[in-house]
């Protein structure tokens, strides 16, 4: 799949990109960045060996805002921007999210306000060009009443100049 640059591709429902090991959906720009990945509350997303590469164009490669998001051997790479999770359901198993540019910001930025759970398992985030002092995954639940539940294994976070992991937190967190 193909994109022009500036346009983005916005989830209001479920999307389903599931390839191969053998045969991955890719998701590229034509010529120049692309927007990215924009998924809406209720947004329902499976990426299962897909290549998401060349988007970012405002700086964000990936958005999911009370959405659940599941990605199986997906790979980000060649972004100007990041993945941010606004709580919802998220799932990362077997994915690398590697050789992005970051103008600002973590790789894996995740804001919880209403709950969220995310799981990364066997995966690798960085190394990414990131901002002086930026980590690799970032975490604030600024809300005394906000939970979120959060399983880190098997996984590599690797940071350019930061914190590999940062959590930033008021309310409750289970790591």
């Amino acid at each position: 799949v193909r994109f022009d640059t500036g346009i983005s591709l916005y989830v209001e429902g479920t999307l389903q990109a599931v390839g191969r090991s053998d045969a991955p959906i890719t998701m590229t720009a034509t010529r120049a960045p692309w927007g990215g990945i924009f998924i809406r509350p209720r947004g329902v997303v499976l990426f299962e060996s897909t290549t998401i590469s060349r988007a970012g164009a405002m700086a964000t490669t990936l958005y999911a805002e009370s959405a659940s998001l599941t990605m199986r051997n997906t790979t980000l790479n060649n972004n100007t921007g990041q993945m941010i999770i606004k709580n919802g359901v998220t799932t990362m198993q077997q994915s690398v999210l590697r050789d992005n540019t970051l103008p600002y910001g973590a790789m894996l930025d995740v804001s919880v306000t209403d709950g969220a759970t995310v799981v990364v398992e066997n995966s690798r985030i960085g190394p990414n060009t990131q901002a002086e002092g930026g980590s690799t995954v970032a975490v604030a639940i600024p809300n005394a009443g906000s939970t979120m539940r959060m399983t880190l294994s098997g996984s590599i976070f690797t940071s350019s100049s930061g914190t590999n992991v940062l959590v930033n937190k008021i309310g409750r967190a289970h790591v």
